[in-house]
């Protein structure tokens, strides 16, 4: 849950800020252990976890990391680098962080309170850092993996945007014959006697049942894509009969998939190593941030595999869907002691498999899209324009 308090620190300053506790008892206690006095708290009841622009998420880590270097004291860092910030929310959870920091709480713990903002990983690293004395460095790390995760993301979206607007301008075309053009082909063509072209009856058919029952068409498609996101998001089993699905049927987008989750995977797990993280923290930080189900009970399964003493690499072979590359190359890393670095290969290897494999797939699919709406319209404008070579012999007899 979500509460917004006004408290006063030990100099008698007026400050406010939001804290994430699981009861409002428990925010009181942890408001009190940072300041003098707790003015009010109350329950953020209709908060939701709001979205931030990321680019601005990253140039804060950066710029933070360049003052910090620089000798900065944390709170002046702080205010450096929310100087460029437009992101109203951000620059709010900011000022919280610093309030917090005032009240002597480390920035691990002041970010800690803004989960939405600063994940696990962020706030793992951020702690990491402190503990080193390498704070710097680490938040440097910590914006150069913001920086290639959102690239990342850039252009797995990007790759489908394409195929998207084709598919809505296939979709827009097709509502808009059946429910404007085609009527008024069934008007033109009543005022003759003449039958039609079974092919010309059949879409005239549907679009007069377009035009009358468009309602329920629209709920039609509305509903199912409903039903399916809910069952998705509420029911892991479903959740893992579609990705199966997907994995098995379209081999294509499947392993674009997986091979996603796997380049998140190492990438965590690279940043995570090299700034003193534990191994254990580091891989249910990962499982966190896995959108295949399977490889993130994997994951969270090799957690007790180390802790009986096995080897990562023995734990995660168990899942067929990891890549025998990435788990040859953990072994690898696990014999020669050198793990951090070996994720930080597989990342970057990773990268320019999704690079490789994004340009393939929209390659593929562009011409693929294309074919599909000229397929759409060429059927209709045939349908639609075919009584016209009946009717033209008719009028000249």
């Amino acid at each position: 849950m979500i509460f917004k308090y006004v408290a006063l620190t030990e100099d008698g300053e007026k400050v406010s800020g939001i804290i994430e506790a699981e009861s409002d008892k428990e925010a009181l206690e942890s408001l009190r252990a940072s300041y003098k006095f707790v003015l009010s708290i109350t329950k953020q009841r209709s908060v939701k976890k709001r979205k931030i622009n990321r680019r601005e998420l990253i140039v804060f880590t950066n710029l933070l990391s360049i003052s910090i270097n620089a000798g900065l004291p944390m709170i002046k860092a702080l205010e450096v680098s929310s100087k460029n910030i437009s992101d109203k929310y951000l620059l709010e959870v900011i000022s919280s962080v610093i309030n917090n920091i005032k009240a002597g709480k480390l920035l691990s713990e002041a970010m800690a309170m803004h989960s939405d903002v600063f994940d696990s990983m962020y706030v793992g690293v951020v702690k990491s850092g402190e503990a080193s004395g390498n704070l710097g460095e680490a938040l440097n790390n910590l914006a150069s993996y913001l920086q290639k995760s959102y690239e990342i993301s850039s252009k797995v979206k990007s790759s489908l945007v394409y195929p998207a607007i084709v598919l809505s301008v296939a979709i827009g075309v097709l509502i808009l014959f059946m429910i404007s053009i085609v009527p008024r082909f069934a008007e033109i063509y009543s005022s003759y006697s003449t039958s039609l072209p079974k092919i010309t009856e059949v879409v005239i058919s549907l679009g007069n049942f377009t035009k009358s029952n468009w309602l329920i068409i629209l709920l039609a498609i509305i509903v199912p894509i409903y039903l399916f996101n809910y069952l998705y998001n509420s029911f892991e089993s479903f959740k893992v009969f579609v990705q199966d699905f997907v994995i098995k049927v379209f081999p294509p987008l499947g392993n674009y998939w997986v091979k996603t989750d796997v380049e998140k995977f190492a990438r965590v797990m690279a940043i995570m190593l090299q700034n003193g993280v534990m191994i254990t923290n580091s891989l249910e930080t990962a499982a966190s941030i896995m959108s295949l189900v399977r490889l993130r009970n994997s994951i969270t399964l090799s957690v007790s595999a180390l802790e009986r003493g096995e080897k990562l690499s023995d734990a995660l072979s168990l899942e067929k869907l990891f890549p025998s590359l990435l788990i040859q190359m953990i072994s690898v890393g696990e014999e020669t002691g050198e793990l951090p670095k070996t994720f930080e290969k597989l990342a970057n290897f990773y990268s320019l498999e999704l690079d490789r494999e994004s340009e393939i797939i929209t390659s593929t699919l562009s011409p693929i899209m294309i074919l599909f709406v000229g397929a759409i319209v060429g059927f209709l404008v045939l349908s639609l324009f075919l009584p016209m070579f009946t009717l033209q012999q008719v009028l000249i007899r």
